[in-house]
């Protein structure tokens, strides 16, 4: 399963839209949402879009974590191509 061609085939660009597209999208929209909310939270402290914040970031966290992964994935199988 921990293979080259099992990364390849999940986060490549083997056709369509990856997974690793599909992370920074979400990625991005979030941590969109979560800097645009920040003002309108701060001056009202409690409410919806505080709530979401706080679950959103935790989101925003581990997709971030699973992102920083898919790249780290990445440059290891162009390093173990190159030697």
């Amino acid at each position: 399963m921990i293979s080259a061609e099992y990364f390849i085939n999940t986060f490549g660009a083997s056709g369509g839209i990856n997974t690793g597209i599909i992370i920074s999208l979400i990625l991005a929209a979030l941590l969109i949402f979560l800097e645009l909310t920040q003002e309108v939270t701060i001056r009202r402290g409690t409410g919806i879009l505080a709530h979401y914040r706080l679950g959103l970031g935790n989101v925003a966290t581990i997709l971030f974590v699973i992102f920083v992964g898919i790249v780290f994935a990445r440059v290891m199988m162009i390093i173990s191509v190159l030697y």
